[in-house]
């Protein structure tokens, strides 16, 4: 069963957006601007009865315009459908939020913004 999640709850799902950049502000800054345009994008798997949800990261590098260079990675392995499924919707919701454009005029320079990991738990939301 797939259901979309409320922005609140994708909020918490999103634990960390790890940017290029060293400085936990701008860290920070990109994760405010991400978050609520990755929620929107994300559609949740609800686990199989006895299986718990998993947490997985995805990568992505973003090219000066703000579209995808490349196709978004996991380099969590999955072990059960329901995780492959997990990842692969994870990864579906960076797909389908790109461009992003908001990074474009976020005023936070490219080379803070050019390759992003985001760590998706959804066992922090209201599954």
């Amino acid at each position: 069963m797939r259901r979309r999640l409320r922005c609140g709850a994708f909020a918490a799902a999103l634990l960390a957006i790890a940017p290029a950049a060293s400085a936990e502000t701008t860290g920070g800054g990109i994760a405010k601007i991400l978050s609520p345009v990755i929620a929107s994008c994300w559609t949740i798997v609800t686990p199989p009865e006895g299986e718990r949800a998993v947490a997985f990261s995805v990568t992505f590098k973003l090219h000066p315009d703000g579209s995808l260079d490349g196709r978004p990675v996991s380099e969590k392995a999955p072990t059960t459908d329901y995780e492959r499924m997990m990842i692969d919707s994870g990864i579906r919701a960076v797909l389908r939020c790109s461009p992003y454009s908001a990074l474009v005029k976020s005023g936070f320079a490219y080379e803070d913004w050019k390759e992003i990991t985001i760590n998706f738990d959804p066992a922090l939301t209201d599954l």
